[in-house]
């Protein structure tokens, strides 16, 4: 069915998850979450995650190189196991490319995408290539290992929970606007645009957090905060209050919004690209978690607000409601 059928990406996942559902054994996950999950034997799983980039849709070869796109290409991917608190074994790497593409970049895409697959221990198992007519299209499918009581799904968030986050927003978001408008950057760009172009990877808090019962739900922002806690909230059947004055800002997004005179909550809550961790925490033994972490990896997590009764996501600035305009990166929206 072609995307102008659905409305969102969400009624198209409904959608796949009804016409599978025969498919699914009762230990196994599939659509909807950040990997599917097939189990191993009694106490261990497997998670499998696929994800595409295509270019002028995910990336522009004007504003990245090779080498940068291989590493962002492996550490999305990656990104999806460490939402579920796994532990990342082996890739297969799949490229389509047009004839315009020169050896030099092809050699320099997998010298990237290496470097990040060694300094996580994945193995580069296979995958495929074919010409492209026009772009670059990249397809990576990565697998981990993770034992099966320690793993978070997004659909486990409860009332009373406090929502976290393990690091600043915006940055990603304000550094593509940065690149589509500018060709030179002050260090304080710089630091932006390069928040996009290499993202951090929280592998080793997705795995700490796997082991932490306290942790009900978990998953990567790759949409936005907004569209990616709407849909914990939808798989959870909960609703969410967040006071805009908790969500982490670093000192570059604040310094730049402020010299541009941009609106920053948009960027923060909708830009995407964040590929911070954002899980719910049970309320009564937030305290304690907190400093669980913070022993962990030298200082708090970013508590942004709290699950509740019902099914609405609200947000509130000083006091008082605030409405979104937009919301993140969604395939399907007109």
């Amino acid at each position: 069915m072609p995307s102008s059928s659905f409305h969102h990406e969400e009624s198209f996942y409904t959608y796949l998850r009804k016409v599978f559902s025969s498919h699914r054994h009762q230990r196994e996950a599939g659509i909807g979450d950040d990997c599917a999950v097939l189990p191993l034997d009694k106490t261990s799983s497997l998670l499998v995650s696929t994800d595409q980039l295509i270019e002028n849709i995910h990336f522009k070869l004007k504003f990245i190189s090779a080498q940068e796109l291989g590493k962002k290409s492996m550490l999305v991917n990656i990104s999806d196991i460490s939402a579920m608190g796994g532990n990342p074994c082996c890739a297969f790497v799949s490229l389509g490319l047009p004839k315009s593409i020169s050896k030099k970049w092809i050699k320099d895409f997998y010298k990237g995408l290496k470097k990040i697959s060694d300094a996580a221990e994945i193995k580069v198992l296979g995958g495929d290539t074919s010409t492209s007519p026009k772009h670059v299209f990249i397809n990576i499918t990565i697998m981990g290992k993770i034992k099966t009581a320690k793993i978070k799904y997004r659909n486990g968030a409860k009332a009373n929970d406090f929502l976290y986050v393990t690091s600043t927003l915006g940055d990603s978001a304000l550094g593509l606007q940065l690149l589509l408008k500018q060709k030179t950057f002050s260090a304080v760009e710089k630091k932006l645009v390069s928040s996009h172009l290499s993202p951090r990877l929280f592998l080793r808090e997705g795995q700490w957090l796997a082991t932490q019962k306290e942790v009900h739900a978990m998953m990567d922002i790759s949409d936005g905060l907004d569209l990616d806690l709407r849909r914990m909230l939808s798989a959870s059947s909960v609703g969410a209050r967040v006071e805009l004055e908790d969500i982490p800002l670093s000192a570059a997004f604040q310094t730049l919004v402020q010299r541009k005179k941009l609106p920053p909550y948009p960027l923060a809550l909708c830009g995407g690209e964040d590929y911070a961790l954002l899980f719910s925490v049970d309320g009564k033994k937030s305290k304690s978690f907190e400093a669980k972490y913070a022993s962990a990896f030298g200082h708090k997590p970013f508590c942004i607000g709290m699950c509740q009764k019902g099914k609405k996501l609200e947000y509130s600035q000083k006091g008082k409601p605030f409405t979104l305009k937009s919301s993140g990166f969604d395939h399907f929206k007109p």
